[in-house]
């Protein structure tokens, strides 16, 4: 049972940590998505979109 829990333990932290780091990656392409678009909202071509 006590070797159950700390697998169960250790699975969980796993699990948790691999969260964290997708969120950090995740984190980081908002980043650049939003570099991106605000760079073509603001490029002297924009006046060519269409809004």
């Amino acid at each position: 049972m006590e070797e159950q829990m700390s697998r169960v333990q250790r699975e969980k932290n796993d699990v948790q940590s691999r969260m964290e780091e997708d969120q950090e990656d995740l984190n980081e392409l908002m980043k650049k998505h939003k570099a991106a678009v605000s760079q073509v909202c603001f490029s002297p071509l924009s006046h060519f979109h269409i809004h």
